[in-house]
């Protein structure tokens, strides 16, 4: 909104000098140096005083604040960091929500060296799931049960996929764990009470 106010309102001032130009043809004589002299159209002087003056203030500015300047240009180039960052999280996030196995591959690829969220790992794995083996997708869950031991966001779908798995002993586990990080927790009481019947 603020771009679109800025374009309009330079358009605004840019439509009005060509107003002024036009209704303006009259030269001003500008004294340089003792008799040297040049002729100017009125506007371009106003435009170039104008012009003139916004950059010695920058100038200026940018002398007694130089940190005003770099802290401009880093939040700006933060700014556009951030704004991708986001895309590649919505695109993977759009290939997840369309199941399209390959495309999120590629979204998660262009993530993972910037530290992915939890939640899109997570989700990663939930895709794979039939694309991995048995044990490379277990090698996976216990790798991030090791990175965030005692979190219910890897718990719980490490228990649906036990349980899937016919893992007994060690869906018992996590279910025993969400049960004592989580008493009374719906899907760990399931998966004990599944365990318990094929252990019956």
């Amino acid at each position: 909104m603020r771009r679109i106010l800025g374009f309009s309102l330079l358009a605004v001032l840019l439509g009005a000098f060509g107003y002024f130009s036009t209704i303006n043809n009259q030269k001003v004589e500008v004294q340089l140096y003792g008799p040297f002299s040049v002729q100017v159209s009125l506007w371009v002087l106003v435009l170039g005083t104008l012009v003139l003056g916004w950059l010695l203030t920058e100038i200026y500015l940018m002398i007694r604040h130089p940190d005003r300047w770099f802290t401009r240009l880093r939040g700006g180039w933060q700014a556009r960091r951030d704004a991708k960052w986001q895309q590649r999280l919505d695109e993977f996030e759009s290939a997840y929500l369309r199941h399209d196995l390959d495309a999120a591959r590629k979204a998660f690829k262009r993530i993972q060296g910037d530290d992915p969220p939890l939640s899109v790992r997570l989700q990663s794995l939930a895709l794979q799931r039939y694309a991995l083996g048995g044990d490379a997708l277990k090698e996976e869950y216990a790798k991030l049960r090791e990175q965030h031991p005692q979190n219910l966001e890897v718990l719980l779908p490490y228990l649906r996929v036990a349980l899937d798995w016919e893992d007994w002993d060690l869906a018992g586990q996590l279910g025993r764990e969400i049960e004592r990080l989580e008493p009374r927790h719906p899907a760990a009481a399931e998966g004990i009470r599944r365990v318990a019947l094929e252990h019956g």
